[in-house]
């Protein structure tokens, strides 16, 4: 409220942004991720993952793969050399076969004459959380009987947990 006798201060004058300037993106919204996946890779295949923003898994994993939702599956990748999980990212496009057939062809070998994992998803990352070791969020992972390996496939409740790591 102005003082009596005191002009009042005059509004900011609308500047439209320049063209070709586009708006920032909102702010992702990680509560959408009801349920989330983790991608292995090793150190050999970490760059081209990040560098490609592809990942994916051997061709009996397409069904897993499948079950990712554009934009609603919170997705990390995985280590497996320094046992570290990456993200968040979630997919661009569904997941599909093969959507880069020459993926990590050199850096692992491989029967098939292309990629050695073609059940394969575009993803982007949303939010760029600090990488996590595996022993800070073990007790959030459903364990296999042998105890040496994961689940691949993450509740809800699992997700969210590794989030707020």
């Amino acid at each position: 409220a102005g003082v009596a006798g005191q002009a009042a201060a005059a509004a900011p004058a609308f500047v439209p942004a320049p063209v070709g300037v586009r708006k920032p993106p909102p702010a992702f919204d990680r509560r959408v991720c009801r349920s989330g996946m983790v991608l292995k890779a090793s150190s050999t295949t970490w760059n081209e993952c990040i560098q490609k923003s592809l990942f994916g898994l051997p061709e009996n994993q397409m069904k897993r793969v499948a079950s990712v939702v554009v934009n609603n599956t919170a997705l990390f990748l995985f280590n497996v050399q320094t046992n570290v999980l990456e993200g968040l990212f979630v997919a661009e496009h569904p997941p599909a076969m093969n959507i880069d057939p020459e993926a990590w062809k050199g850096a692992v070998r491989s029967r098939n004459a292309g990629s050695p994992f073609p059940a394969q998803v575009e993803v982007k990352r949303v939010i760029n959380y600090k990488p996590v070791e595996v022993v800070h969020i073990e007790h959030l992972l459903r364990w296999h009987s042998n105890n040496a390996t994961f689940d691949l496939q993450l509740d809800g409740e699992a997700t969210q947990g590794i989030l707020d790591v």
